[in-house]
């Protein structure tokens, strides 16, 4: 239950959410970051960081151990700390300072290192670079090795091959090279050495891999040798997983996952190399992954095609998909009860794929045919019924869309990097410019970004005496060749006289005429005078002219951001060639920090978001945040339990209790306990190191008396002071912030209702930095005080059936002006600029006006409906100004006023701009400023407003939502894809989306709003329809599925406050 919440207002990276949940001795005070926030040990500047990895040193460590006497190899400290940078290595030891071993070990430091890591049991480690690996004990090398050259038939141009990626299994290394073949080391754990072999199923193929890992399957019982037998149907999946770091003592298998360039998948066994399981179309992202030689494969595989082969073929090649393919991928199962396999893989496109394997055994599970597995180009399928993996299926899972980041056609780094133990969490970190912790959660995975440090090249853990189970991570900044700004907000134009007579036009030109042209010029143009030319920001910002501007989006150049474009610019000495890009590209980071950090420990991870809990033993009502001391009031009650004479003679103090003194209670009677509900506002401090958080104060309120309302008010008043120079009294206006509390006093249906208006300063003592609270004014009123506002410098009080303005005059409130309403009880104030928005208990919303000039509060317009309003709030888009409502039915609504439109009876009815049903109750919104999307040219197509704001908020059940504005031509895009996708799309238990997103009005007659609202809820579904669905869908609705993924990601980007 979430009742009231707020957001402070500090900076974008360190927001955080605070909210109010749970009742009685389970309330508490739950902060909440839609990121994680490491707590940082140590941090050194660190340019050019290409890589780092940790690895460990047991020159003594016995391969024949057994399991028992590893059982501390969690504890292990690393060694050595190996840092790739951009044209040599760093090592560094991990003792309890870093230091740096670079000229005394034996490591390769002459250039770049591609991947490190563990063999034979953590005896030794391994270092591969782009022409070779060293094997070293410690830090000496015991044996060296160089990559074989390419056969002659094949080695025409391709005699530059390197080693591009590198995947370690101990005892095995797969390697991956420029030219799309692999190579496998295996390692002799008796001699500790390792051979080179090339595998036999990959000589002569045609067939270029684009991605291959290494897949451990470890444990007495490994879980895939299952899948190749109906043994797990009759003895159960019970297993157990040996938690030692992979040495040569541990038993299971390996396996190796490969992915070509035409989007098929193939897991191998390893060393033979035989084919156990295959996907044709992997990077499709189908629902389930089927192994091919299955009849269930073989029966969905034709659905797709037969549809129109010929339509989606053309569709792939406006789209350029054709060139979609995995480039990274990974297979891992950590530990963990009736724990499975994950496969992950990343698209150049951004999309991340994860599936999550199951056993499963179908009526009809036969294998195809021999001839079929030859047809197939497979080796050493002889017998494809036993050696394959006949009952392992894999089901995909939804991932957050926040982390997608497209792959740039530069030098690929590696963005996973598994974990098995950070602050005892598991599971992989995912690095880029939008970095993501990856969380396995009792086989659930959850997903947490980490925008505080921006982009993050490189990761790896950690653990030794100063650093204990934490982990390193190196930040980038992006700047522009030449360095001097992180990122170009504005285009710049090269002035080198070397180009001054290739420029002859004022007005720009595309260098080329198609794509494909463009492409291949700015290849060879970007190589030749590739000094002279400056990086520029985003496309947004560079004003071009109307020619310029129709021929890219006619070429399709505009909308591709793989692309550079090469334009002519200027003229005389100003002439410049400007090359303009949409993404970021690898060579363009310059600058780094290298910090070593730990997990906050006080937050869980086990959710959507993590939460810090804050135990308040009472149930909190609602929260507010004093910016000036970083302070948070918020209101709690707690149960007491009294004697019933004792609540009699309170009630007597406060001259209401005279109707109960004939009562004939017996002594038994009087003595009997009855619970009541005291309430006080305690005001807490967080702590700086992540601690829990302390009341600073505590302010009770009378008995009977209920806190309703807490508010943070600023009020210009007036300061009377002494003046030594005139030895006269002077007064000096200035603004006062102060602590507003509203009250109700709760006695009876018999007792007229009253209430309090407190106001508190919260200073800071000079002596013990002690935060010192004190209360300046109090002052009874008729009705209960329900609702707050700072108003212009004034007071607005919601006070029974009406609401009063109040003038501060430093010493006590006058009221200037008042609107006498039909309100009954007002629930909620809501101010911006000079309008108020004021929502009733059940009679809607008002929106109303105050004019300095007369005093005046008067009403604009209202909803002429009957609602029972919990909560509402301005929503801003730009110029355009409307009212958000929420009500007991569990709907939102959002109206405007528009005085000119002959439907609002000239101006007195606010008009229906949307309505949709939530299904929950909605308690409380809060208003934040959208996030710049200006990074992406899309973003800013259709849209040049900047105040624009989005409505987070809070509901009874638990959940948090956002509203957010769209421009038009996106809404018109996303709508017509929400038409679709209802029927696309297998909807959970049936349901229809449509029906359940309909204004419940609870029998009452209602006329239905506009169509105005798309539901989110609804498009992130599709992201996980296969890619030919989603091509379909696009041509359908008239548009591109880029386009469509650019909108969603614009959404999540904009949205992604905390």
């Amino acid at each position: 239950m979430i009742c009231s919440y707020v957001v402070p207002e500090v900076c974008s990276w360190l927001i955080f959410q605070v909210c109010c949940s749970g009742h009685g001795k389970n309330g508490a005070l739950c902060v909440l970051r839609q990121s994680i926030r490491p707590e940082m040990i140590t941090e050194v500047e660190l340019t050019g960081c290409k890589g780092i990895w940790t690895v460990y040193h047991k020159s003594t460590r016995d391969h024949n151990a057994d399991s028992s006497k590893l059982a501390d190899d969690d504890d292990e400290y690393h060694a050595y700390l190996i840092i790739s940078l951009e044209a040599r290595t760093m090592v560094l030891e991990t003792a309890d300072l870093l230091t740096e071993v670079t000229e005394s070990v034996d490591y390769y430091v002459q250039g770049r290192t591609i991947a490190a890591g563990n063999l034979f049991g953590r005896r030794r480690v391994i270092q591969v670079f782009e022409r070779g690996a060293r094997i070293l004990d410690g830090s000496f090398m015991t044996q060296e090795l160089s990559i074989p050259l390419p056969n002659s038939e094949t080695s025409s141009g391709s005699d530059n091959s390197t080693v591009m990626s590198v995947s370690i299994a101990d005892p095995y290394v797969l390697l991956r090279m420029t030219d799309g073949n692999i190579l496998l080391l295996i390692g002799d754990p008796a001699m500790c050495t390792v051979s080179i072999n090339s595998p036999a199923a990959f000589e002569g193929s045609k067939k270029r891999v684009s991605a291959c890992s290494l897949y451990h399957d470890k444990g007495p019982e490994p879980w895939l040798r299952k899948a190749s037998s109906d043994a797990w149907l009759s003895t159960g999946i019970g297993e157990s997983i040996d938690s030692a770091d992979g040495g040569p003592h541990d038993q299971g298998d390996i396996y190796c996952v490969i992915c070509y360039e035409n989007g098929a998948l193939e897991i191998f066994d390893v060393p033979n190399f035989n084919s156990v399981f295959s996907v044709e179309k992997f990077a499709s992202g189908r629902a389930h992954l089927v192994d091919a030689y299955s009849q269930e494969s073989s029966e969905d595989s034709e659905k797709p095609i037969n549809k129109s082969s010929e339509e989606l073929a053309g569709q792939s090649r406006k789209e350029n998909v054709h060139n979609l393919k995995v480039v990274e991928l990974a297979m891992q199962r950590w530990s963990g009860n009736h724990s499975r396999p994950f496969i992950f893989g990343i698209l150049t496109d951004g999309t991340i794929l994860c599936y999550h394997a199951y056993l499963f055994e179908g009526p009809d599970n036969a294998s195809k045919v021999e001839g079929s597995a030859s047809a197939q180009n497979s080796v050493g399928l002889s017998n494809v019924n036993a050696s394959r993996l006949r009952n392992l299926r894999f089901i995909r899972v939804s991932l957050d869309a926040y982390t997608r980041e497209e792959t740039s056609n530069g030098t690929l780094s590696q963005r996973i990097t598994i974990f098995k133990n950070i602050s005892g969490y598991q599971g992989f970190f995912l690095s880029g410019l939008r970095p993501a912790w990856f969380m396995v959660f009792r086989q659930r995975l959850r997903i947490h970004p980490q925008i505080c440090d921006g982009s993050i090249v490189a990761f790896t853990v950690l653990h030794n005496v100063n650093c204990n189970h934490g982990f390193i991570y190196v930040t980038s900044q992006v700047g522009d060749i030449e360095g001097d700004v992180p990122l170009a907000k504005r285009l710049r134009r090269s002035s080198s006289d070397a180009l001054q007579d290739a420029v002859g036009s004022e007005e720009l030109s595309l260098y080329g005429s198609t794509p494909n042209n463009s492409e291949s010029a700015q290849k060879a143009f970007l190589f030749a005078v590739r000094d002279s030319l400056i990086n520029v920001g985003p496309l947004k910002d560079f004003s071009y002219g109307p020619r310029i501007n129709a021929d890219a989006n006619a070429m399709g150049i505009a909308k591709q951001s793989n692309y550079e474009l090469v334009c002519c610019s200027g003229h005389g000495k100003n002439g410049a060639l400007c090359v303009l890009r949409q993404s970021i590209r690898p060579e363009m980071i310059t600058e780094g920090i290298l910090k070593i950090c730990q997990m906050p420990s006080t937050s869980n991870y086990d959710n959507y978001w993590p939460v810090q809990k804050i135990p308040l033993r009472g149930t909190p009502h609602q929260v507010t945040y004093f910016a000036e001391r970083n302070l948070y009031p918020l209101i709690v009650s707690v149960p007491v339990h009294k004697p019933v004479n004792q609540v009699l003679s309170s009630l007597v103090d406060q001259e209401a209790g005279h109707q109960m003194d004939n009562l004939n209670l017996s002594s038994d009677e009087l003595h009997r306990t009855y619970t009541v509900e005291e309430f006080e506002v305690r005001i807490l401090e967080p702590e700086k190191s992540g601690g829990p958080w302390e009341p600073k104060a505590t302010i009770p309120m009378q008995s009977s008396e209920n806190a309703l309302t807490v508010r943070v008010v600023t009020l210009f008043g007036k300061k009377l002071y002494l003046d030594s120079a005139l030895l006269q009294n002077t007064t000096t206006k200035e603004n006062e912030t102060l602590l507003a509390i509203g009250t109700a006093y709760v006695q009876g249906e018999d007792v007229a209702a009253r209430g309090r208006v407190l106001l508190f300063s919260i200073g800071r003592s000079t002596d013990n930095n002690q935060n010192l609270v004190s209360e300046v004014y109090s002052k009874e009123l008729k009705g209960a005080i329900s609702a707050l506002a700072s108003l212009q410098g004034h007071l607005l009080i919601a006070s029974g059936p009406k609401i009063i303005l109040h003038i501060w005059t430093g010493s006590e409130l006058n009221g200037i002006a008042f609107y006498d309403a039909p309100p009954l009880y007002v629930v909620s104030l809501n101010i911006v600029k000079n309008f108020i928005l004021l929502g009733d208990v059940h009679k809607s919303i008002y929106f109303l006006s105050w004019r300095e000039q007369g005093a005046q509060l008067s009403l604009l317009a209202k909803d002429f409906g009957s609602l029972d309003c919990f909560a509402t709030e301005f929503l801003i888009d730009g110029s355009t100004l409307s009212l958000m409502v929420s009500d007991d039915q569990k709907n939102i609504q959002v109206f405007y006023y528009a005085p000119k439109m002959s439907e609002s009876w000239r101006g007195q009815k606010l008009l229906s701009r949307a309505e949709f049903h939530v299904g929950a109750h909605v308690t409380k919104f809060l208003r934040l400023q959208m996030l710049s999307t200006s990074g992406r040219t899309s973003a800013t197509a259709g849209s040049d407003k900047t105040n624009r704001f989005a409505l987070l908020f809070g509901t009874l059940d638990g959940s948090i939502g956002c509203i957010a504005p769209l421009d038009e031509l996106t809404f018109r895009r996303l709508q017509s894809l929400q038409k679709k996708l209802v029927d696309a799309v297998p909807h959970v238990a049936g349901l229809n989306p449509r029906s359940f997103r309909h204004f419940r009005s609870n029998g009452k007659a209602h006329r239905p709003g506009p169509d105005s609202i798309v539901d989110c809820e609804l498009l992130c579904h599709y992201e996980m329809l296969p890619l030919e669905e989603q091509l379909e869908i696009a041509h359908q609705i008239g548009t591109t599925r880029s386009q469509i993924l650019s909108n969603l990601n614009d959404l999540t980007l904009g949205t992604s406050f905390l």
